[in-house]
């Protein structure tokens, strides 16, 4: 992914604040669709 490997604890652990071509980027490199990386958020994005 071209990220250093320090930053990837924080990207997993929701305390990195990471762009959105990063966060594309993890989607690409897990094979998962972006909405997975955001377990808990409804269709709207409330997380209700």
């Amino acid at each position: 992914m071209g990220l250093h490997p320090k930053y990837m604890p924080r990207l997993e652990g929701g305390t990195a604040n990471p762009t959105v071509a990063t966060l594309v980027a993890a989607s690409m490199a897990y094979k998962v669709p972006l909405r997975e990386l955001f377990p808990g958020l409804d269709a709207e994005g409330s997380g209700k």
